[in-house]
């Protein structure tokens, strides 16, 4: 949130690696990798979360997201939607 995407990007990484109880660390990686430009990457990542919730949509994530920063929001939703997250 805060703007430091790099390091984000490497705390997402442990994080999606340590659960896979919930799609919470796998958005936050999807969000890091296209901050840093890694899009391809950020949309492998996110067809592996809607094979494993395919209800999943932005309007879901809109409704559950604790952020009320709007634009972090949008720059998180913006993210899950460049990486492919059906509205």
């Amino acid at each position: 949130m805060i703007g430091e995407d790099s390091e984000a990007l490497a705390y997402a990484r442990r994080a999606a690696g340590q659960t896979t109880m919930h799609a919470t660390a796998p958005r936050a990686l999807v969000t890091a990798l296209v901050a840093t430009g890694k899009v391809d990457e950020a949309r492998q990542v996110m067809q592996s979360i809607v094979r494993a919730t395919p209800a999943a949509t932005v309007g879901y994530v809109r409704k559950m997201m604790p952020f009320r920063d709007p634009s972090f929001q949008e720059k998180y939703l913006g993210a899950l939607r460049t990486a492919g997250l059906p509205e």
